[in-house]
């Protein structure tokens, strides 16, 4: 057989509850040249006979027999991946029946856009609107997206498609624990790549207790965006790939870091501070080069 345009790559762990509608919206998309990738992360519900009993032949679904989690969910679905392109998808979320025939358009048409996002529109369990994201619908051009992403994330993952050959060559962070995505958002910045974003809600984003986006904000959720971007600039120092765009990334972690000890105990911005420069310096005397920090 061809190989498809698309693949749809989607990673589901015990999601039976939203999963059918989530399934249907991609089923019923009005592009149908798409293999529909499903990684099964060892469920323990109904998730996978739920799957199986769409019968599309466009389904191929993979069971983990063991839990990997969803970053190595997805480069395991990246490397299985025929399409040209990859769209993400998540088993809680809504596409909107256009979604894919607008993103591979714009992709056909912008041959030099390795990414396109699409505005996301928030919604509760119940699938009501809820409040927007407003670093999501602030930033829709490769520039604005560019200038943004070193503050915080701008682009809603589930709502990407990206081209497939950009995605096995860079794949997910393994060492990242809460934002892969930034992460990648923030390599392919750096290495000059871009990321677009269509002016439209492409996708129904659903917040409830149990998505990954509610429990990553749990606890210290301040400092998580801050841990992630600590980590890229870890691994782009290591791999002494440091450019102007992350520097610009590590003063916005410093001061972020600054303004979160404002109101804690100057110990809290010592040892963050002291974390972030020590890390540096150790990585900088590995390959020689001395500094006074």
């Amino acid at each position: 057989m061809a190989d498809p345009k698309v693949t749809v790559l989607m990673s589901v762990h015990n999601g039976e509850k939203y999963l059918r509608q989530a399934v249907e919206s991609i089923l019923s998309q009005t592009f149908d040249d798409f293999e529909f990738l499903i990684i099964d992360d060892a469920s323990t519900d109904r998730s996978a006979e739920l799957i199986r009993s769409f019968g599309d032949h466009r389904i191929k679904l993979l069971r983990n027999e063991t839990r990997l989690g969803l970053t190595r969910s997805l480069n395991l679905g990246i490397g299985l991946a025929r399409g040209q392109y990859i769209a993400r998808m998540d088993a809680d979320d809504i596409s909107v029946p256009e979604r894919l025939e607008k993103q591979v358009s714009f992709l056909d048409r912008h041959p030099s856009c390795s990414v396109v996002a699409a505005r996301a529109a928030f919604m509760d369990e119940l699938g009501n609107r809820v409040a927007d994201w407003p670093e999501d619908w602030q930033t829709t051009t490769s520039l604005e997206i560019y200038r943004q992403l070193p503050k915080t994330n701008c682009v809603a993952h589930p709502t990407t498609m990206l081209r497939a050959a950009i995605a096995k060559e860079y794949r997910y962070s393994e060492n990242q624990v809460y934002a892969q995505d930034h992460d990648l958002w923030l390599r392919l910045c750096a290495d000059g790549k871009s990321i677009e974003k269509i002016d439209e809600a492409l996708l129904r984003y659903r917040v409830h207790h149990s998505s990954i986006t509610y429990v990553n904000n749990l606890g210290d959720y301040e400092f998580k965006p801050i841990r992630t971007r600590l980590v890229y600039l870890k691994n782009r120092l290591k791999a002494l790939h440091l450019n102007s765009f992350d520097l610009t990334v590590g003063a916005y972690v410093l001061k972020d870091l600054i303004r979160l000890g404002a109101g804690r105990s100057n110990n809290f911005v010592k040892r963050k501070v002291y974390y972030v420069l020590s890390g540096i310096k150790k990585r900088l005397k590995l390959y020689g080069l001395g500094i006074s920090l």
